[in-house]
């Protein structure tokens, strides 16, 4: 911003010291009813484009009730200034890192364990990446969920003093230390292929309303702790009860399919990540369902062998930004399954999705902020197949 000719009645101090420098949440600075009205607008201005899209179906967007402080999960570069680490963010479009001290996205709690986790690796002299001499910490990833916590130090091929590692396990909460050895030059990804696990458990054990989870270091979680009991309360309640069968396409570590499973004499979960399916099935031993079954898979080719076998009578597609792929989509509409309840966290590729599953009537849109202060937005869909 050069000048301002005349400020907005929904323009506010940033609750962020560097919001003019880092792109993470370019939302901050309009106070959080202007955020949903916005992100509401946006997802309307999409689905407009649908002939079957009723503006009445569309709901309010569910306010996330920590508009700070929320995000459980850190995944930051790392880098070094006057010979100590820090953690940056990437600045949108370019190769240069924004220095942040603090995020207030961060719950507050998982802050507080990042800033310990740097200052030990400060006080053990560990260095940047060093593309050349492969070694040095690339990205810093700690996850955390109710008070436990998840630490992977993705570097190149060190190797970490015992007494260091023993430091970070004594941090208050620590439940677990991996190494990722990352040595790509422009890695598509923060994770290399190789996971060290190097203290505490294997895996995140936590409870989510009746339900015992299991999450291991590279299995997916929605990175707000909170809205995702608020996600999965929502996407349960559409779901009718006594039906025979369930499908949950993209299940990850089987949360949504364990939520539900009480609805159904049968839930099937489908998911490509093999961590997230040992999480899944870990879940089972854990929860009393013994009507679930978790498929590692393809979601469009395995929920194609499953409505040739047999109809069911609901799915639930939860899938990543890129949305449905089109064999997902042909296999929606080849199954001819009653009723989908589709899950978004990209109103763009929704919008794509739900133009190309032409035998669908949309009978609800519930947007649900996870995100305040970004422009991202998950959406929940029900959708019902019609006679024609």
């Amino acid at each position: 911003v050069i000048s301002y000719i005349r400020k907005s009645k929904d323009r506010r101090i940033s609750p962020c010291k560097i919001a003019d420098k880092c792109d993470g949440c370019p939302l901050i600075e309009a106070n959080y009813k202007a955020q949903l009205e916005w992100k509401k607008e946006q997802l309307e201005t999409l689905l407009k484009k649908n002939p079957r899209f009723d503006e009445s179906s569309l709901s309010e967007v569910i306010p996330n009730p920590n508009e700070l402080g929320y995000r459980n999960l850190v995944k930051l570069p790392v880098m070094t200034s006057n010979e100590q680490l820090y953690c940056g963010l990437y600045k949108r479009g370019t190769n240069k890192i924004v220095r942040i001290d603090k995020c207030v996205a961060h719950e507050p709690e998982l802050e507080s364990v990042r800033l310990q986790v740097l200052q030990i690796l400060n006080d053990y002299h560990l260095k940047e990446y060093d593309r050349k001499k492969r070694t040095g910490i690339r990205y810093l990833y700690l996850r955390g969920i109710n008070h436990k916590y998840q630490l992977s130090l993705v570097s190149g091929i060190d190797h970490f003093e015992p007494a260091m590692i023993e430091k970070l396990m004594a941090i208050q909460g620590m439940n677990s230390i991996y190494q990722n050895i990352q040595t790509a030059h422009n890695p598509s990804e923060i994770f290399g292929k190789q996971f060290i696990h190097l203290a505490g458990t294997k895996s995140l054990s936590f409870k989510v309303d009746k339900l015992h989870l299991c999450l291991s270091l590279p299995s997916f979680y929605q990175m707000n702790t909170v809205q995702a009991v608020k996600l999965y309360e929502t996407v349960a309640s559409l779901v009718p009860d006594e039906l025979n069968e369930i499908v949950e396409a993209y299940c990850g570590i089987g949360a949504m399919s364990l939520m539900v499973k009480d609805k159904a004499k049968k839930v099937t979960g489908i998911e490509f990540s093999a961590s997230s399916i040992r999480d899944a099935n870990e879940a089972l031993k854990r929860n009393d369902a013994s009507n679930v079954k978790f498929i590692q898979g393809d979601a469009g080719e395995e929920l194609t062998k499953i409505t040739k076998k047999r109809p069911i009578d609901l799915l639930i597609a939860d899938p990543p930004r890129t949305g449905l792929d089109a064999k997902m989509v042909e296999a929606i509409e080849k199954g001819k399954v009653p009723l989908v309840i589709y899950v978004s966290c990209n109103p763009y590729t929704l919008a794509l999705n739900l133009n190309s599953l032409k035998h669908y009537k949309i009978n609800k849109v519930i947007p649900l902020d996870i995100f305040s202060g970004t422009t991202h937005l998950e959406t929940i869909v029900l959708l019902e197949r019609t006679k024609k």
